[in-house]
């Protein structure tokens, strides 16, 4: 902002922040709330303090925020929100969990692994078979055309009115709702109609809202076997690009973030956006598109899979013919592994349950006993 004064013809600067940056309230209204943090405080703090003891404190000092990206987001909405008016026009728009294109470049153009995109490559790849999330949770997500497309209009819009005081503005689907038991279930679908090359395993994941029973199904579902087929790939002398150790971490860390924003909720106001989509012409809305209510979630989610696999992982469309008669194997090798899980179980209960039966009943282990 110290640059933007210097620019004596700019017109309008659009910060984009995040709708979650007030992730501690439930109902979020476009509007600056009260800074978590004085910038100024912030950055004497952080120069004061050594690294070691930051890392012990960061937690209890972003209280009740979740994370330093939220808090610093918060943080510098304030800031905006508290700093003079010069020449300029100020505006902040908050995007929700960003997600592939729904129209431009192309339908599904990603470029970006973190969030939603990481589940996708992580489940496609047949690497995740458990996230911690609440299946009827509403999912926040908003295409990333759509978003910038309200970065853009929004821009005009506050140049037009000149506007001193800083507008928010929040980019989310709550018009056009997907739960996260709906992306779920549409990513398992739509990964093995378009499977991705290499795959590890079969494609499927459950979707767990409990952490203790989330946590168990991690540790047999991925954990131990991807700690299991690293050891007997060193053992066999494979070289891997890279260690499956190390995507088992990894994959723990990413459900670990994704966890506290799929398993709540949030309501978020949306009327300057709704009024700005209204604000614009026809000609204007076939060019900058803000209606969330045009997306598709079932072409979407298609869309999301097939760009993740063409746009970030480089697959060659040709590869999918060969794929698929992979992922049938896959299927199968899944269905004899169920089978015999099966069994296993079922012959493990039949030891316990007896024992357990006569244990509990007195009467039934007396006549169980010999005479």
């Amino acid at each position: 902002m110290e640059l933007c004064d210097q620019l004596p013809r700019l017109e309008a600067l659009v910060h984009v922040s995040t709708a979650y940056s007030n992730a501690e309230r439930r109902h979020i209204e476009e509007r600056v709330y009260e800074a978590p943090a004085q910038l100024a405080g912030l950055r004497a703090m952080l120069d004061a303090l050594p690294p070691s003891l930051l890392d012990d404190l960061t937690a209890r000092y972003i209280a009740p925020k979740p994370n330093t990206y939220v808090f610093s987001k918060a943080v510098a909405e304030a800031t905006i929100a508290q700093r003079p008016r010069k020449h300029y026009a100020t505006a902040i728009v908050r995007p929700s969990i960003v997600v592939s294109s729904h129209r431009h470049p192309y339908p599904g153009w990603i470029e970006n692994l973190a969030g939603p995109s990481g589940v996708v490559v992580g489940c496609g790849k047949g690497l995740v078979h458990a996230f911690n999330l609440d299946l009827a949770a509403r999912a926040d997500l908003i295409p990333v055309d759509i978003t910038i497309d309200t970065m853009l209009a929004v821009a005009w819009e506050i140049a037009t009115d000149k506007s001193e005081e800083v507008r928010v503005y929040n980019s989310c689907s709550q018009q056009n709702p997907i739960t996260w038991g709906t992306f779920r279930d549409r990513v398992v679908r739509n990964a093995r109609a378009h499977p991705f090359d290499q795959l590890m395993y079969y494609p499927f994941t459950f979707g767990i809202k409990n952490r203790y029973v989330y946590k168990s199904l991690e540790l047999v579902l991925q954990t131990i076997p991807l700690y299991v087929a690293d050891y007997i790939a060193r053992l066999c002398g494979i070289k891997l690009q890279l260690s499956l150790v190390t995507v088992s971490e990894r994959l723990q860390a990413m459900n670990r973030v994704l966890a506290f924003f799929a398993t709540r909720e949030w309501y978020f106001s949306t009327r300057n956006v709704q009024a700005l989509r209204r604000r614009l012409t026809r000609a204007d809305q076939d060019l900058y598109n803000l209606d969330v209510t045009s997306v598709d979630w079932d072409e979407h989610v298609s869309n999301f899979v097939k760009g993740t696999r063409k746009f970030l992982l480089k697959e060659k469309d040709d590869n999918i013919p060969r794929a698929k008669k992979f992922v049938e194997r896959l299927r199968r090798v899944h269905q004899f592994v169920l089978l015999m899980l099966s069994v296993l179980v079922y012959r493990f209960l039949m030891l316990l349950l007896p024992r357990f039966v006569f244990r509990s009943s007195p009467v039934l282990a007396g006549l169980a006993a010999p005479h």
